[in-house]
């Protein structure tokens, strides 16, 4: 298998949500059961170089087979605070992918300014959460319906030069 994490463009708009509809589709670890377009979705599609979010792509053999988004918080009133999702279809997990998709994601919040990064998981996805705990996420105690909130601070993370080009890191 030969891979790499790289940031999205333009031209992979319809392999990414054919895989985030595969992920979705499992009906198990996402909120939705397809790709919901909503206005970050949609700001983050039609421009990917935009600097105010992250989304990157993991890419083998000229497929999409798994990304993570790191877009503003809607309606936040804190700007300071971003949100993270992250999917791989299954052949991809347990193989340092998601670690990797995540703490690339963190160096770029924390480079870009972003004072602390949230998600939400599902209470019985423990491949998840284990990721998610060893890049420094712990538990906010708080619930958004049946998903936990968890959420980092990023200072820590900050690289000065965030990197999301490298084939094969791990």
């Amino acid at each position: 298998m030969t891979w790499r994490i790289r940031p999205f463009v333009s031209s992979d708009s319809s392999k990414l949500i054919q895989t985030i509809n595969a992920v979705c589709g499992e009906g198990r670890w996402m909120k939705t059961t397809r790709f919901e377009l909503t206005p970050a979705w949609t700001h983050a599609l039609q421009e990917p170089e935009c600097p105010c979010h992250l989304l990157l792509v993991v890419e083998d053999d000229g497929r999409v087979v798994g990304w993570c988004r790191v877009f503003p918080r809607d309606g936040s009133e804190d700007n300071q605070k971003v949100v993270l999702g992250i999917g791989l279809l299954p052949l991809y997990r347990d193989r340092g992918l998601g670690t990797a998709l995540v703490r690339r994601s963190l160096a770029w919040a924390g480079d870009a300014g972003y004072r602390r990064i949230n998600l939400t998981t599902h209470p019985d996805n423990a491949r998840a959460i284990h990721v998610f705990q060893r890049c420094g996420f712990t538990f906010t105690g708080k619930t958004r319906g049946r998903m936990l909130e968890m959420t980092c601070a990023l200072a820590e993370h900050a690289t000065g030069a965030a990197r999301v080009n490298e084939e094969n890191p791990l």
